[in-house]
């Protein structure tokens, strides 16, 4: 189990554009906490003049002028401390504290801006990377999903909660978390689909590991996780999401037999939903700076469709995109409000309005 939780987390990170950009970060060598600083390089002044290079270090493998970056910090602090509403000043003292490694200032400042700001995917998974062995890693992560709704950090959820596999509860935790992923992300119609097929390789796995040994009569447990995993199959099926084609190949596979009637039709009407689905993706994916508009026009075909879990995840979608745009936010909140949503869906909907768009007043009447 352990080998393939280690298998399926590289290949899903790893694929993502903003793990690999913090991949690439100035201070991650060491793989968490933001690492200890390395020894000054023993050749950093073979010309001679020691006072030259007097603050120069070496940090995974970059010469750093010490000195030079604590004055940047400095600045960046005091400008922060003046107006510490200027988001590119949090980002850029980030940026210099994690060339330093020096994780207590950097977790300080990090915090400062979560006061201030919703922070994005990126920095997040940054931030969580850093992090790697903080025992209170998990509040972080309930933070980070609480600002967007991005498949990437609830990903990050799920492995985090597969370390814990080997406690009492750790499988069905798992189990959990990828099921509170799949109520906020797995109708993603673009991106869904990483999620679920993640849950039927966990599932498969453990599947694996149940497998009677040879003469036993004893099935009940490998029957009860057999059954499991063509249900998650089933209700994978029956969703609209790019990529459905393979999944239901893999299940023709899995069943080796013919689909039944119920599981076919429940396919076939996702596909042609998707279908109907497919131009706007790939205008979004077209789209630049006329990006807000397709999501408009989206919105406004869902909305006439009227299915409301899959019109709230294309609202988080957009929204992550266009966290800035007020009437974005107005809409969002005038359609849950519509469709008479309980407090604890909406109230948080606009707390996080109010976190994007600080300067519009009506956003936080409700409040």
């Amino acid at each position: 189990m352990a080998s393939f939780v280690d298998e399926m987390e590289t290949e899903v990170l790893s694929s993502s554009p903003e793990a690999s950009a913090a991949n690439e970060g100035p201070n991650d060598g060491d793989g968490g906490g933001g690492g200890s600083e390395s020894s000054p390089s023993d050749d950093s002044s073979s010309s001679g003049d020691d006072s030259d290079d007097s603050d120069a270090e070496e940090k995974d493998g970059k010469t750093v002028d010490v000195g030079q970056v604590e004055s940047e910090i400095a600045s960046l602090q005091a400008e922060i401390d003046a107006n510490p509403y200027i988001y590119d000043k949090h980002t850029q003292l980030i940026s210099a504290l994690r060339t330093l490694g020096d994780l207590e200032r950097l977790r300080a400042a990090r915090e400062r801006m979560s006061t201030l700001f919703p922070l994005s995917e990126a920095l997040w998974l940054e931030w969580l990377k850093d992090e790697e062995e903080n025992p209170d890693k998990a509040k972080l992560l309930e933070r980070a999903t609480a600002d967007y709704s991005s498949i990437n950090l609830w990903m990050e959820c799920v492995y985090h909660s597969m370390r814990g596999m080997t406690e009492p509860d750790g499988i069905e935790n798992v189990r959990r978390t990828f099921e509170k992923a799949l109520s906020v992300v797995g109708l993603n119609v673009a991106k869904g689909v990483t999620v679920w097929d993640a849950y039927r390789e966990f599932e498969i796995a453990i599947l694996a590991g149940l497998q009677p040994q040879p003469g036993s009569t004893d099935t009940k447990d490998f029957d009860a996780q057999l059954n499991r995993v063509t249900k998650l199959f089933k209700r994978q099926l029956s969703i609209p999401l790019i990529g459905m084609e393979n999944a239901f190949k893999e299940y023709k596979a899995w069943i080796e037999g013919d689909v039944d009637a119920e599981t076919q039709r429940n396919y076939n009407k996702a596909l042609s939903v998707l279908e109907e689905l497919r131009p706007f993706e790939k205008s979004l994916k077209e789209s630049g700076s006329q990006q807000l508009e397709v999501y408009n026009k989206y919105i406004a075909s869902e909305i006439s469709y009227g299915n409301s879990a899959r019109i709230q995840c294309l609202f988080e979608r957009a929204i992550e995109e266009n966290c800035l745009i007020p009437e974005l936010w107005t809409q969002y909140t005038e359609y849950l409000e519509r469709k008479k949503n309980p407090a604890e869906i909406l109230l948080p909907v606009y707390r996080r309005s109010v976190r994007n768009c600080p300067w519009v007043v009506n956003l936080g009447w409700v409040l």
